[in-house]
């Protein structure tokens, strides 16, 4: 197979993927399906123009009604940037269009990485796109998560691995520079990636470990200076909320990393990908240990869900260290090898990871079911209605100053939609969901307007 056919094939591939994940986006927004980072991004977004210094509503930690500066949680310089985008198109689904797109590119440069990796084998370099496009947390984000910036990290992974395969220190530099200022967590990424390539490039040493030491004061400064310069009163700060119990306790650390639910998360990112990661040493498993600790070490469990944003980086550093030392087996080591990874990650999407069941039977009927229920919303919400709301009902209305996920601002909304399931997040029992609605039926200051079996919707007629 010629450089030429290569190349197209893997357009072919990544092109096909890119078609079937707007396909899913898109069939979810119509279910109103998506939710939670969505309607808050959302508001963020749609506020710049208005001078509203990048505050949202939408976070159901605290108690509290007042907007928040998404500055005081996390420090994303690329926010400027998808503003512009966002003024442009308006519309939620441009950030999965987004994030879709930086998957598809990055399987595209995780091929062309691995073809020069392995010394020109084109069957190989096709194999290693469909592993970084199909494997479980990677097409799990695309498919049924949400949108976050961390899932960038699957673009600019790639870019600097190739450009190191290419002797291309700066633009290596110039991907990790982009990921730390994506998310100021992603420094730690970024100053470790840095350090292993010092350690296997002794020509480049002074230059990685200047700029390695640079992406981890990074986020230090920013995680103690300047996030806290956001925060207003009564606010806390979200990631020492994470590690509270590690932080008071610090001896409990090594009981934390070797439990139980350490050891099934490790196996649920490296089995899919038969153990490879471990297979050699290289400047990727460097990489990978700032997350490792954070992600193990967190009290929340989402943080160690497969798909989940908090294991997007992650997950992109043991794909590519996977990839990288298979590159390095005999010829048909690495294509047999390489195989049955495609073989097991494609079996997997469709059981127990279902992403690319969708292809085949798409949606559920839970899912068009809620979606029919809640679509006659657009009719019954004005654009001047404050809002309290489940996340995926947010995620529609994004577009207003004063939105919440309820039950959070049930009580100063003036248009509250109470759902009859469970939303999942924030929690919230059956018992109080009957309770509120109770309540809300029994309060004349508010006028059931709307309601069907998934949701009743109050208006306060004031």
């Amino acid at each position: 197979m010629g450089n030429r056919s290569f190349i197209l094939v893997l357009l072919a591939i990544t092109s096909a993927w890119l078609v079937f994940t707007f396909r899913v986006s898109l069939t979810r927004w119509e279910c109103w399906d998506i939710g939670i980072d969505t309607a808050a991004w959302g508001q963020i977004l749609d506020e710049i123009p208005s001078g509203k210094n990048y505050d949202f509503t939408c976070y159901p930690d605290v108690p509290d009604t007042r907007p928040r500066s998404i500055f005081s949680i996390h420090f994303h310089f690329w926010v400027p940037f998808f503003a512009v985008i966002y003024r442009i198109f308006s519309h939620p689904l441009i950030l999965f269009f987004m994030m879709h797109i930086a998957h598809g590119a990055g399987a595209f440069l995780t091929g062309l990485m691995a073809h020069r990796l392995s010394r020109g084998d084109p069957i190989y370099g096709i194999l290693a796109t469909c592993i970084f496009l199909l494997v479980p947390a990677h097409a799990l984000a695309q498919t049924r998560f949400d949108f976050s910036f961390r899932h960038f990290s699957l673009l600019l992974f790639p870019l600097a691995g190739l450009a190191i395969t290419h002797d291309r220190r700066g633009i290596a530099t110039a991907a990790l520079l982009f990921l730390a200022v994506c998310e100021e967590n992603l420094g730690f990424l970024a100053a470790f990636a840095c350090f292993g390539l010092a350690g296997i490039r002794p020509i480049d040493r002074r230059w990685f470990i200047a700029w390695g030491t640079c992406f981890l004061v990074y986020p230090v400064i920013f995680l103690k200076l300047v996030i806290p310069c956001f925060m207003s009163d009564g606010f806390h700060s979200h990631l020492s909320g994470r590690y509270a119990d590690v932080i008071a306790n610090p001896l409990k650390i090594p009981a934390v990393i070797f439990s139980w639910y350490s050891l099934k998360y490790g196996m649920e990112l490296l089995l899919p990908l038969w153990l490879m990661p471990l297979a050699g040493v290289s400047w990727w498993s460097i990489t990978a240990i700032p997350f490792i600790f954070q992600n193990i070490l967190s009290a929340w469990p989402d943080t160690r869900m497969i798909g989940h944003h908090y294991t997007t980086p992650l997950a992109v550093i043991l794909t590519l260290a996977a990839i990288h030392n298979m590159a390095f087996f005999s010829f048909f080591k690495r294509r047999m090898i390489g195989g049955c990874i495609v073989g097991t990650i494609l079996f997997l999407g469709v059981t127990y990871y279902p992403s690319i069941a969708y292809v085949f039977d798409g949606p559920d009927e839970r899912s068009v079911k809620l979606g029919h229920n809640l679509a006659p919303l657009t009719g019954a919400i004005t654009p001047d209605d404050s809002l309290s709301a489940p996340p995926a009902v947010c995620a529609h209305f994004c577009k207003r100053s004063r939105l919440w996920f309820f039950p959070q601002g049930k009580d100063v909304a003036n248009v509250v939609v109470i759902p009859k399931y469970l939303p999942g997040y924030p929690e919230i029992s059956e018992a109080d969901l009957r309770k509120s609605y109770e309540l809300f039926v029994a309060n004349q200051q508010y006028k059931l307007i709307m309601e069907n079996e998934d949701i009743a919707v109050f208006r306060n007629h004031l």
